[in-house]
């Protein structure tokens, strides 16, 4: 697991990648679920034990990481790609709210109703205008539908986020990393009871992880 710093972004980046026996490298960028990764179960009471062979595995890993960070970075500086996928109803209801205007509504509360129709909102609020569009067949009438929905729901025009500082690889520093490698055969395997025991302390353990995470704002 990789601790990364990104140019001046003051919070910490975080990958995983678990190399497989000559099949794909699996990589992954959740800042919890990395976190998860990087906690052995026995904690602090877990041995320290860094051979050669996981040393220079770690080589092999870390351009992985980087690559991947700077991949995801950059997907993230590109405007285009962050400009919201409106659905199919909600474009049909911006288009009815244009051309049908409401009497006795300003235009400029129509074209901001327009524009908050612009967003990629959660199926249960697109259910909503389905039914509002399919109550009647009068385009009038849809539209003062539209824009009762918006007051009601108290939606807002949608604001897309400012693209990231486009990045190349010098930009991408490694702060810290971690390896954790499978108990040796020595190891004594886990009765069932223990299995559960150790589940319900990685849970715990995950719960903890959350609730720190928060608070340093790293959870993003």
């Amino acid at each position: 697991m990789f601790c990364v710093r990104v140019g001046d972004w003051e919070r910490p980046v975080y990958r995983y990648v678990e190399l497989g026996d000559g099949a794909d490298a699996t990589i992954v960028d959740d800042t919890l679920a990395c976190l998860d990764h990087a906690r052995p179960l026995d904690a602090f009471d877990t041995p320290r034990v860094l051979d050669d062979n996981t040393y220079e595995l770690a080589f092999d890993a870390w351009p992985l990481a980087r690559d991947h960070i700077l991949e995801h970075w950059n997907w993230h500086a590109d405007k285009a790609n962050l400009e919201p996928k409106v659905p199919k109803v909600l474009a049909r209801a911006a288009e009815i709210v244009r051309a049908n205007p409401p009497s006795g509504v300003e235009l400029e509360a129509s074209d901001r109703a327009v524009d908050t129709l612009q967003a990629p909102y959660p199926e249960r609020i697109l259910r909503t205008f389905r039914t509002v569009l399919g109550a009647t067949d009068d385009p009038a009438e849809q539209a003062e539908h539209v824009l009762r929905v918006i007051r009601e729901l108290g939606l807002q025009p949608y604001e897309a986020p400012e693209p990231l500082p486009e990045i190349t690889d010098d930009d991408v520093h490694l702060v810290c990393w971690l390896a954790l490698v499978q108990a040796t055969s020595e190891s004594r395997d886990s009765t069932g009871a223990e299995k559960d025991a150790e589940a319900a302390r990685r849970r715990a353990a995950l719960d903890e992880m959350t609730r720190d995470a928060e608070d340093l704002g790293l959870y993003d």
